[in-house]
């Protein structure tokens, strides 16, 4: 049984291989519109894989497979259809493919001729098959041979059938995140959060960070399915990352960068696809970026004396906003001029969107902030842009410039030059002008248009680029690129309401006092004129979700370009729907003076005569756990100083000068009521008893303020008052009478006059003017020379003196003249003699008497007795006193008694 069993096995395998080999599906008359069901086979033109198909005909086959649980597969390994010129134009047949059962369905895109057609070898190598939105399973082809021109050997498919597995479920999770820190990668958890809107509330996964910040977002997805039907893992994933400002981020690993270029709102989606192409989508994540906080008030320039200030919002309210990177359109080729297809030689490089809100449009021309084209072409004039959106509204970027081939140029003779676009890759073929691989890119330059970045307008993008640099190595230039960076070089966009449905060109240029002109197909237009600041206006209405392409008209075949990429930035306040609040925590506010301080505001007060530059740092943390470092800088301006006093004083009521003083740079001055704006002025003349107020503004000019001071003086006229009088006075006296205080000591007996004037303390000027006429009366002296003797006094001559012992004193005794009323002095010269003085000590017996040297002294017995004796001196006449101490013994005397026997003797 066994045997027969393989022999039966084997009999219906060749049998059905042999039916496989043999059935072949042309598409020609016979199965024109017909619906095959099958999976294997061979699928050609009308007369096979080995004759040129036939010429004039439009077919349509579909193709499904007829096995369960699998999709259909055709692989053509020959695929060569007619492309020809005919009459300058281009003429090809073509095949259509639609992802469905019949023309109605999506039609599948040629990405590398950029259109949705398949012509030449455009399939050949390639499968087809139902993508993951086909839900028909079906793969229909239509097949157009013009009527006209050669046939060309058509195509040779294989068809077979591929297995469908079904779906495991993947719940696409975000964990958690990498902060890179100057410290070092920290990982921090995802947070959740919610809101209530509308009534229902929403939980998200949030992740906080700062403006500046650098992540690595990690994705942690889940697979509760698998090994059912086959294994999963996080490795075997592919990672679709988007975030809403751009293309999808696509990565083979569970992780992906995301830098915070400022401070914004991000909803972050993730789709997780594993091997079999099934996907998972993650729950909302919100990106949450904290903005440096913002100063609403911050007076740091301020005049000495004044307080500074400084505020910030007490939390930064962010909405959420779409547009932070660029949309990107795709590559594409621009072949030479019309004769490559396209539709009348304008190519397209399209982008879809589906992550706006539904429903959202263009609301203004303002919401087109700008478009940027990265492009190189080596003829400017060549080309027509426009970017065109989903419901086939266009703004005009660029109209197309030239005229059988002449260039014209302001300020050069035509053809001196030919404008590049960036730096053109200059070896193209010259036989295959339409196929991209023999016309490789060069070096393609960013050209963007606005009219909202306007910090350097250029107005429109035309052949009159006035930036050109001239390339190396050729006698040609290329238009400067747009410094994006600096927001500036932007051009504008042209006006939108011309004719140009004959292209458009350039018929005319004339020249009228030095302005050029040109005239487009019945339009005359100047080259300062043609700038449409609402040319984006023509995109109001255009829905936001859809196919957006750049179209580029290359109208001369002449050379070939590419479009390297393009972008669109949209204004935020059509893509806002949703915002948060980062509170402020707590700020350090280290002020270098005394300040009042909250969490949000502090007002600096610094001391009144304080002036000059400080810097100081703001630290300041939000809720989300940023930290700002702030250096500030605070400018206190000197006021000028008051240089002048209250009151200033005219002598005689001549004019003086006022100085306000603060010479310097940075100084300027004004006077009242003069109007003088001098440092310094000369006041008028003054009426005796008159005054006047002069009042002086100074103004001091420094970092961006004036600080001001006013100075007044009050300027009164002072006159002085004149007295005269006769007096005498008595030589070397003192005199003190009408005003005057003076010694004189001229000769006696010369009178003269003395002018004595008084000036005012206050005033400084002279007040009284005292003129004396004086005489001078002699002194009387005379000198008398006297000798006493010690202890005497000297009495003569007015004088009382009783001198110094042993020396010579002079004394003057001042009487009043008695005939001039001038003193009358007398000089003493005193001498004093000393008087004489000796000492006598002498010793005599009781009874007995000292008669010596003048005395005659008989003493006290038994003691010591001191006597003077005083006489006249011989040589001085003063006195000579003698002094004896005389000392008297007494007489000695003794009794002795006695016995003795009778018969001694004694």
């Amino acid at each position: 049984m066994k045997r027969i069993y393989y022999i039966l096995t084997l009999i219906i395998f060749i049998l059905g291989f042999h039916q496989a080999q043999a059935q072949t599906y042309k598409l020609n008359g016979r199965n024109d519109g017909k619906i095959i069901k099958t999976c294997s086979g061979t699928f050609t033109d009308d007369r096979g894989a080995d004759t040129n198909y036939s010429k004039n005909q439009h077919r349509i086959i579909t193709f499904k497979s007829n096995s369960p649980n699998s999709k259909i597969s055709i692989y053509f390994s020959e695929f060569n259809l007619s492309w020809v010129l005919f009459w300058g134009n281009p003429n090809y047949d073509y095949m259509k493919i639609y992802q469905g059962p019949d023309t109605l369905s999506s039609v599948v895109h040629n990405t590398d001729r950029n259109t949705d057609y398949f012509t030449q070898y455009d399939l050949q190598g390639k499968t087809i098959t139902p993508d993951a939105s086909n839900t028909s399973g079906c793969i229909t082809f239509k097949f157009v041979a013009k009527y006209w021109g050669d046939s060309g050997p058509g195509w040779n498919a294989t068809i077979s059938c591929e297995p469908i597995i079904s779906c495991q479920t993947i719940k696409a999770n975000i964990t958690n995140f990498i902060k890179h820190t100057p410290n070092g990668d920290v990982t921090l958890p995802v947070k959740q959060f919610s809101e209530t809107i509308s009534g229902n509330t929403y939980n998200y996964n949030t992740i906080d960070i700062c403006e500046g910040d650098s992540i690595d977002i990690i994705a942690s997805p889940k697979f509760p399915e698998n090994n059912q039907g086959y294994a999963q893992s996080i490795d075997s994933c592919t990672y679709h990352w988007y975030f809403g400002v751009g293309d999808t981020i696509t990565h083979s690993t569970n992780t992906v960068g995301f830098r915070a270029v400022r401070a914004n709102g991000y909803n972050v989606n993730l789709l997780v696809e594993d091997q079999n192409h099934c996907t998972g989508l993650n729950d909302s994540t919100r990106i949450r970026i904290a903005a440096a906080p913002k100063f609403i008030d911050k007076k740091l320039t301020i005049c000495e004396g004044d307080t500074a200030s400084l505020a910030i919002k007490p939390f930064n309210l962010l909405d959420r906003d779409t547009i932070e990177h660029s949309y990107f359109g795709q590559q594409t080729f621009i072949p030479d001029g019309g004769n490559c297809g396209g539709t009348n030689g304008c190519y397209e490089s399209p982008v879809t969107f589906t992550h706006f809100p539904a429903g959202s449009t263009v609301k203004s021309g303002a919401d087109i902030q700008s478009v940027c084209l990265n492009i190189e072409h080596s003829a400017i004039q060549d080309l027509k842009l426009a970017l065109i959106c989903p419901n086939g509204q266009q703004t005009v970027l660029k109209y197309h410039s030239q005229n059988n081939n002449t260039i014209y140029e302001q300020g050069e003779s035509n053809n001196e030059f030919r404008i590049y676009l960036g730096q053109p890759n200059l070896n193209d073929a010259t036989t295959d002008v339409c196929d991209s691989s023999q016309n490789p890119m060069g070096d393609c330059w960013q050209y963007c248009w606005s009219n909202q970045y306007l910090t350097n307008s250029r107005g429109v993008f035309n052949q009159n680029c006035t930036d050109r640099y001239l390339l190396p190595g050729n006698n040609f230039k290329t238009a400067d690129s747009t410094h994006v960076s600096l927001q500036s070089g932007y051009f504008q966009t042209p006006i939108q309401d011309l004719d140009y449905s004959t292209n458009a060109t350039i018929t005319t240029q004339t020249t009228w006092w030095g302005q050029h002109y040109y005239t487009y197909t019945g339009h005359t237009l100047n080259e300062t004129s043609v700038v449409d600041l609402n040319g984006f206006d023509k995109l109001i209405g255009c829905p936001l979700n859809g196919e957006w392409k750049i179209q580029v008209c290359d109208v001369y075949a002449t050379d070939n370009g590419w479009v390297c990429s393009w972008d669109m930035n949209v204004a935020n306040a059509t893509l806002v729907d949703w915002n948060y609040k980062v509170p402020i925590v707590s700020t350090a506010w280290n002020s270098p003076f005394d300040s009042i301080r909250t969490d949000t505001t502090c007002l600096i007060i610094p001391p009144a005569d304080t002036s000059g530059t400080f810097t100081f740092n703001t630290h300041i943390l939000d809720e989300f756990g940023c930290v700002w470092d702030s250096l500030q800088t605070l400018t206190i301006v000197k006021l000028p100083d008051k240089n002048l006093q209250d009151t200033t004083y005219a002598c005689s009521g001549n004019p003086v000068q006022l100085d306000a003083g603060n010479a310097g740079t940075g100084y300027s001055y004004l006077w009242k009521p003069t109007n003088k704006t001098t440092q310094t002025i000369d006041t008028r003349q003054l009426l005796a008893g008159t005054s006047k107020d002069y009042i002086v503004t100074t103004t001091h000019s420094q970092a961006g303020i004036q600080c001001k001071s006013s100075d007044t003086t009050k300027v009164i006229a002072i006159y002085p008052t004149t007295n005269e009088y006769n007096g005498t006075a008595c030589q070397g006296k003192r005199y003190i009478e009408n005003g005057f205080d003076t010694i004189f000591n001229t000769t006696a007996g010369s009178p003269f006059t003395i002018i004595d004037t008084i000036k005012s303390i206050k005033t400084h000027c002279d007040s009284i003017i005292n003129i004396l006429h004086l005489t001078v009366n002699p002194k009387i002296s005379q000198e008398i020379t006297a000798t006493i003797c010690e202890g005497k006094t000297y009495n003569e001559n007015g004088f009382n003196e009783t001198g110094v012992v042993g020396s010579t004193t002079t004394y003057t005794h001042t009487d009043p003249s008695k005939v001039t009323g001038c003193d009358s002095t007398t000089t003493l010269r005193l001498t004093v003699n000393p008087k004489i003085s000796q000492e006598i000590t002498a010793t005599i017996c009781e009874g007995k008497t000292y008669n010596e040297n003048g005395f005659n002294e008989t003493g006290v017995v038994g003691s010591t007795t001191t006597y003077t004796h005083t006489d006249p001196s011989k040589v001085t006449g003063c006195d000579s006193t003698t002094t004896l101490r005389l000392t008297v013994n007494p007489k000695i005397s003794q009794e002795i008694t006695a016995t003795i026997c009778e018969g001694q003797d004694i």
